[in-house]
Parts: structure tokens; C-alpha cells; sequence
């Protein structure tokens, strides 16, 4: 390769860094206006149908799932497609949304004894709780039984 090939391929790739730069201080800005938060008037609305008459629910309650109800949407076309925009849910069977289970213990039907989850507050009260006592019966029921 000759000297003049080398000074070539250096500009090119002094050029393609530049380049890079360049996109790179594009996606930056690109990120900012994704991370913004979006505008009021082009977020979807959730509405509770009461009778005839519908209650803006969106900032108060969440729709899970199992809530029935229609959308109501925009379709916009431009050179890269047809692209639809959802404007607002109507919810006509309302499904609200809680946080599952408090605890681990709670999907046992059991309370927490010490340590509980981090996002709650510790008990004040430290005295142990004591178990239920149970009954055992005197008969033996286990006529054949493996276990």
C-alpha cells in the first residue's frame, strides 16, 4: 500500500468518527424527548361508563385484567405507514387493579412473625406471637395409609 491509499483511508475513517459524533449528539437529543414526560392532550383516557354517563377514572383508578369495555383510536398515514393512536378506553366492566399479596406468608394464609417486606414499616410490637394450639385426636385414623 502506498502513502497516498494510507492518507486516504485515515480521512475516511476521521470522517466516519465524525459521523458517529455527530448521530451521537442526535440520539441524545432523540432520548431527551423520550424520557419527557407525555403532553396531556395526547394521553388516553380511561372512562368508567355509569348509565349514560361516563367518569374520567384515569388518574385514580388502574383497569385489570378481566375489565371489559371499547377503545376508541385515530389512525394517521404518512410515508412510512399507517399508524393507529389509542385516544380513550371506555371501561364498561370495571376490574380494579390492586397490588398483589403484602407479604411472603400471605399466599399461605399466614401472618409474619419478625422481618417483614422492605417497602413496609416494621412492627413496634416485638413480643412473639404464639401458635394456635391444635387438637391431635386419640384415635389412630391411619388404617393403611403410607403416610
Amino acid at each position: 500500500m502506498n502513502l497516498t491509499k494510507v492518507k486516504q483511508l485515515l480521512e475516511r475513517i476521521i470522517s466516519i468518527h465524525q459521523e458517529i459524533d455527530t448521530l451521537n449528539e442526535e440520539l441524545k437529543d432523540i432520548k431527551t424527548v423520550v424520557e419527557e414526560e407525555l403532553p396531556e392532550m395526547y394521553r388516553p383516557k380511561v372512562l368508567l361508563q355509569d348509565g349514560n354517563i361516563a367518569i374520567d377514572v384515569t388518574k385514580t383508578t388502574l383497569p385489570a385484567n378481566g375489565s371489559k369495555g371499547k377503545v376508541s383510536f385515530e389512525e394517521n398515514n404518512n410515508d412510512f405507514g399507517t399508524f393507529s393512536r389509542l385516544k380513550n378506553v371506555l371501561v364498561t366492566e370495571m376490574i380494579e387493579y390492586k397490588k398483589g399479596g403484602g407479604n411472603a406468608a400471605d399466599e399461605f394464609g399466614l401472618e409474619v412473625q419478625g422481618a417483614s417486606d422492605f417497602n413496609e414499616a416494621q412492627e413496634t410490637n416485638t413480643t412473639p406471637k404464639q401458635p394456635k394450639p391444635t387438637t391431635v385426636p386419640d384415635e389412630d385414623d391411619s388404617e393403611g395409609l403410607p403416610f
